[in-house]
């Protein structure tokens, strides 16, 4: 009986700590000015993103034409690069030496200059030379403005070439071969408008998700202390069940965070997520799941928690980096992709990316799936033996504690 009346008491103890965890991080985002703090500022940054990429796309970039040919072809080209819908056309630079120092001073994302003789040369089926200046500092500025004016110049002297072809005797036939003009139709499966916000803004959605859930459970696991001097605002985490239930109630803030930034801030980009909901929520409770149990094995495996915090902070930094946001993966060292591979950012990223640049809706990646549960189980063994070894170490003071304690009392 008394035996009976013990095991209860453990279980309703047990059940007491784990209850207080897993409801303590929903209310720590209330009542704990941090904790409420890290919060706020990941949704706002969410937000920012939205008002960032708003305009998706790159349109009146400031160019500049210096026309020292001035000639009827000229004037067609010019109109050409004003009507493009990525150009803002400068025409007043006098020289080439001035357009070379607007852009310099990134006043323009990029200038064309037409020497004198240019047309002649271009009529004459001569090699016609001209000067595009881009501002390489920053190359999606330059790509964009280089693509534009180099589509303008192929069109334009392509219909010259088929001019002076037809001057020269030859039929429409022969002059179209001589010319071989290629027109393209474009088709994109996915992203059709060429959308920059659908390349990075679910990526940095999920990113400010991401390290959300990594400082979040930091601040979690890090030893229980009041908010400051005279709070009465204690984390009820000194225990391990208490520490475990957290982690798993720390899902409820950090889904509410992820509901919030995508429900807001796609649909402010006119963008969405594709397929049916089970599935999509699944991987993202998935990807939470592993961001937060990513930062409890750092705290299990670096001794101080100070360092453990500065650690995740710098790791969840460079996640976006490794995810390929920015730069594919396939071109990163050996070395730097294995670690991309264990970051869940990466899959998720890319899961995320794909699902909303589809035009019609199509089941995540098996290959995603995948590389998260190989991250569930790299994951897990870290903080398997972060913890074994800190039960060892503790195991190993209480032993020695009691021999100086024996010697001691001799």
């Amino acid at each position: 009986m008394r035996i009976a009346s013990q095991w209860c008491g453990a279980t309703k103890t047990i059940l007491g700590h784990a209850a207080r965890g897993f409801t303590w991080p929903t209310r720590a985002i209330i009542v704990q000015r941090r904790s409420r703090w890290l919060f706020l500022l990941a949704l706002g940054s969410g937000l920012a993103v939205a008002a960032v990429y708003s305009h998706q796309t790159l349109s009146e970039l400031p160019f500049g034409l210096v026309d020292d040919d001035r000639t009827g072809l000229t004037r067609t080209l010019d109109l050409s690069l004003d009507a493009a819908p990525e150009l803002a056309l400068v025409r007043d630079l006098p020289d080439l030496d001035a357009a070379t120092a607007a852009v310099r001073r990134g006043e323009l994302a990029g200038a064309l200059w037409l020497p004198p003789g240019f047309t002649g040369d271009l009529k004459r089926g001569d090699a016609a030379r001209a000067v595009l200046l881009v501002d390489g500092r920053n190359i999606l500025l330059s790509k964009t403005a280089q693509r534009s004016a180099e589509t303008v110049l192929a069109t334009i002297g392509v219909g010259v070439e088929m001019t002076v072809a037809r001057r020269t005797g030859l039929g429409p036939e022969a002059a179209l071969g001589r010319a071989a003009p290629i027109a393209l139709d474009l088709d994109r499966p996915a992203n059709p408008r060429g959308s920059y916000a659908v390349y990075l803004a679910p990526v940095l959605l999920l990113f400010n998700a991401h390290i959300f859930c990594l400082l979040f459970a930091a601040f979690l696991l890090a030893p229980p202390t009041p908010e400051r001097p005279g709070s009465r605002v204690h984390p009820p985490l000194d225990h391990p069940v208490a520490r475990g239930a957290a982690l798993v109630g720390a899902l409820v803030p950090a889904a509410l965070l992820l509901a919030l930034l995508l429900g807001v801030a796609l649909p402010h980009l006119d963008l969405a997520v594709h397929g049916a909901p089970t599935p999509l929520v699944a991987f993202g409770l998935a990807f939470l799941a592993l961001s937060l149990l990513e930062a409890a094995a750092l705290r299990a495996v670096v001794p101080s928690p100070a360092m453990a915090t500065q650690v995740t902070g710098v790791l969840g930094a460079l996640s976006l980096m490794l995810s390929g946001a920015t730069f594919t993966i396939d071109m990163f060292p050996e070395p730097l992709r294995l670690v991309a591979a264990a970051l869940p950012l990466t899959p998720a990223a890319h899961a995320l990316r794909e699902n909303v640049a589809a035009a019609q809706a199509g089941p995540i990646a098996a290959a995603d799936w995948s590389a998260l549960a190989h991250q569930a189980a790299l994951i897990g063994i870290v903080l398997a033996v972060g913890l074994l070894a800190r039960a060892a170490l503790r195991g190993l003071r209480t032993l020695s504690a009691r021999a100086h304690h024996a010697g001691a009392t001799r």
